[in-house]
């Protein structure tokens, strides 16, 4: 599969864990967003790494952990992540 396709079929996804993560349109659940931001991060979907760096950098749906989150903001940063790599800048 394309990395073009596959960020067409991935993105809808990472817009409705973005519910989970900030409430909207479905009750608002760290775990749950934690959850389904790896399925897509382990498929290979950049903004889903960024996202869980910045849940690691927070604390939110995990313990805070300043290397896990460094972790996933490089592996994003490493697919030209735009958000990633301004936090590397």
């Amino acid at each position: 599969m394309s990395r073009r396709l596959t960020r067409v079929i991935l993105m809808p996804r990472i817009i409705w864990v973005r519910g989970y993560q900030n409430g909207r349109g479905v009750p608002q659940d760290d775990a749950e967003a934690i959850k389904w931001y790896l399925k897509a991060a382990e498929k290979g979907d950049a903004a889903a790494r960024n996202n869980l760096g910045w849940m690691c950098q927070n604390g939110r749906g995990v313990p805070q952990d300043d290397a896990e989150a460094v972790k996933w903001y490089l592996k994003a940063a490493e697919q030209g992540n735009a958000d990633a790599r301004i936090i590397w800048v």
